[in-house]
């Protein structure tokens, strides 16, 4: 049952009196509101990946920091090793040794 107030304006009394199409045009139009939403936040909220990446001056420079870093772990863990495969590593001065490998040891 429509009310008829205006040639081009329907109110409907009861949900099912308003048609189908109707109601379909609303959800997808409403669907497709927050579908162009999404894609908007994504798109604003997303970094441009060109502008994160480091210039390849101090990728270059952190490189020879972590090789530098690296070299000296290996030294130390290769010293540790040679006091370690002695047959008498529970003796007083190979405990000192050790000890003064891992006092020299920094923190990478």
């Amino acid at each position: 049952m429509a009310i008829q107030h205006d040639p081009g304006l329907q109110i409907y009394v009861s949900k099912s009196d308003i048609p189908s199409y109707q109601r379909d045009w609303v959800w997808g139009a409403a669907v497709l509101f927050v579908f162009i939403c999404g894609l908007l936040t994504t798109w604003l909220l997303t970094p441009n990946l060109a502008s994160v990446q480091p210039t390849a001056g101090i990728a270059e420079d952190a490189l020879a920091r972590q090789e530098t870093v690296n070299q000296q772990l290996q030294t130390q863990i290769a010293r540790l090793e040679t006091l370690l495969a002695s047959k008498e590593f529970c003796n007083a001065d190979t405990v000192t040794a050790v000890q003064k490998v891992l006092d020299n040891a920094t923190d990478p």
